[in-house]
């Protein structure tokens, strides 16, 4: 099993704060090997998956601007990091803007890049299109974890994304919640809704 979250054990990076915690195990619950990863600052891994290649790859937010981390855009952003089979770091990214921008969701995609989703109430940066507060945010990264396209979606109020998945002949499926009952969404019954929608193509 490979388990992705935080720690502030002693044996982190030293900031006293909250590290990316990553921790490989074996079938009866023995550790493997465990790495931490980030800053100075608080910086957390919300979900993992196993790439093709045998390796790993971890999204969840940073609000630190040294470390692992480079090209912080203010408060948290969104981060992606791709470690080998071995937990060695491969590549560390970073996407945001001057809000609060968190992943939720990593899937690898057919051609070997990765979607992230999450969710933003940023206005600048990475992010164009806010529709108001947050806002679901999806990301297309290539095998490098470089960014081909980004759009978000929802409605004036809070919008969040839980999870993704990729359909078999193209596009995905996206699944969250809502709290809004314009623009991109409709027929909301009061509070937050669960809110389900496709993209056909990307």
């Amino acid at each position: 099993y490979i388990v992705s979250g935080y720690s502030v054990a002693t044996s982190n990076l030293g900031s006293g704060r909250d590290d990316l915690w990553v921790v490989k195990i074996n079938d009866t619950g023995g550790i493997m090997w465990q790495k931490f990863f980030g800053g100075t600052a608080y910086d957390f891994g919300k979900t993992v998956l196993q790439t093709t290649d045998g390796g790993y790859v971890i999204a969840g937010y940073t609000n630190s601007t040294n470390g692992d981390i480079t090209g912080n855009h203010g408060g948290n952003d969104l981060w992606v990091l791709k470690l080998n089979s071995a937990g060695v770091k491969q590549w560390s990214k970073v996407y945001g803007g001057s809000g609060d921008d968190e992943a939720t969701s990593v899937i690898q995609t057919f051609d070997g890049g990765y979607l992230v989703s999450g969710y933003s109430n940023s206005t600048d940066g990475d992010i164009t299109g806010n529709l108001g507060l947050y806002d679901i945010w999806l990301l297309k990264l290539n095998s490098a974890g470089l960014m081909q396209w980004q759009k978000s979606f929802g409605g004036s109020l809070d919008d969040y994304s839980a999870a993704t998945s990729q359909m078999a002949y193209s596009g995905f499926i996206v699944a969250g919640d809502s709290h809004s009952n314009n623009d991109e969404v409709s027929g909301n019954h009061g509070a937050s809704d669960f809110w389900i929608f496709r993209l056909d193509k990307y």
